[in-house]
């Protein structure tokens, strides 16, 4: 599938997200996207997703928030070395605060693919 995406010329934006990958499954090159997303999927190792940035040389946003590697606030990122080298890179990893769509009623364990994964909700009495 991602083989044929990167077949898209003027494909600049890809959202990944919520798709339970566990690696970067393909060669094919993404020549133009700038921003790909990869939140919440089930890369366990950082190593797991730097061949996306190898993938996508104009890459300048990575978001990889949710991800079991990611949740580690004390891990030294070599993604974030490998996008600080590009024109404006940004890797987003947001531990903190969720995303507003995860702020609802339904309570947040229902919705986390992972045992371990951070409960936002519960620190805001949102659970």
């Amino acid at each position: 599938m991602l083989g044929a995406l990167a077949t898209i010329p003027k494909l600049k934006k890809l959202n990944l997200s919520r798709n339970r990958f566990t690696e970067w499954q393909t060669s094919a090159i993404f020549e133009n996207l700038i921003e790909l997303y990869l939140a919440f999927n089930g890369f366990l190792e950082e190593n797991a997703v730097i061949p996306a940035l190898e993938s996508c040389e104009h890459l300048q946003m990575l978001v990889v928030t949710g991800n079991i590697f990611a949740l580690d606030n004390n891990q030294t990122y070599k993604l974030i070395a490998k996008l600080c080298d590009r024109p404006n890179g940004q890797l987003i990893n947001e531990l903190t605060e969720p995303p507003e769509y995860m702020k609802g009623s339904r309570t947040l364990k229902e919705t986390m693919p992972f045992n371990n994964m951070l409960n936002y909700g519960a620190s805001k009495g949102l659970v």
